[in-house]
């Protein structure tokens, strides 16, 4: 088996419906260089925990049954990986405002009192 732990996270990447830009900005690499992360099949451990801590996917499990599947991890004990637990505690949105700069200032109060109350209808909270 010749696992790539760079394609594994990007498949798991588009199965969460996330852009490669913005687990590249949460990762903290550019996007090109994130085409070239996907292509590698040994990364740092400190890197496969950060992408299972951004996608609350277990690739340090995967990556290590990886290894032993094709032999080159004997050295692996047993123990059972802990399961990653998602820290996020919102959902984070953002959008553009086009028009009138004298008119958004003027009106971007207005704004978000009507978006803080229609959320809170629907039973959110803006922070």
């Amino acid at each position: 088996m010749d696992y790539v732990i760079g394609d594994a996270i990007r498949r798991k990447i588009e199965e969460k419906g996330m852009t490669f830009v913005a687990f590249a900005d949460k990762f903290g690499i550019t996007d090109r260089n994130l085409q070239y992360f996907f292509k590698r099949n040994d990364i740092s451990l400190q890197q496969i925990t950060r992408a299972s801590e951004i996608l609350d996917y277990d690739f340090v499990k995967e990556y290590l049954a990886a290894l032993k599947e094709d032999g080159k991890g004997r050295w692996i004990a047993e123990e059972p990986a802990p399961e990653y637990a998602s820290k996020q505690k919102g959902i984070t949105t953002s959008f553009t405002i086009v028009g009138n700069q004298d008119d958004y200032y003027k009106n971007f109060p207005d704004l978000l009192r009507t978006l803080i109350s229609e959320a809170s209808k629907l039973g959110f909270s803006i922070a």
